[in-house]
């Protein structure tokens, strides 16, 4: 996942129903969906208004990290054992992802670009 991957909302909004990165202008980024119904993204109250969202990337995609864990704590993409992608950490207790045991383990995990090579923000 690169920077070019990010689509302002000012272009073009996500498909109905389609779980993407979302990018609050308060720096959140999260996973969710494009309310159609109601015009909106989830959390904008909280997160203040969208900038910018990416398409998440496949389990065959480039990217993923399958040998190592993240070497400290910080948000990553993770690829769950059940094909799930979701933003997570790593729990410093036990050294695991959070979730990885409700969705069976996880399978890889991948960087988030950062926030300043948006450029625009």
């Amino acid at each position: 996942m690169n920077k070019k991957c990010w689509i302002s909302v000012k272009d073009k909004f996500p498909a109905k129903s389609q779980r993407v990165l979302i990018r609050y202008s308060k720096g959140v980024i999260l996973v969710d969906m494009f309310d159609s119904y109601l015009k909106k993204f989830p959390f904008e109250r909280l997160y203040g208004k969208v900038t910018h969202w990416a398409v998440l990337p496949k389990k065959n995609d480039e990217g993923w990290i399958t040998d190592q864990k993240p070497k400290e704590l910080r948000k990553v993409l993770v690829l769950y054992g059940n094909d799930h992608v979701d933003i997570s950490f790593m729990t410093s207790m036990d050294n695991k992802f959070l979730y990885e045991n409700l969705y069976r383990g996880v399978k890889a995990w991948m960087s988030i670009p950062e926030l300043s090579s948006l450029g625009e923000i």
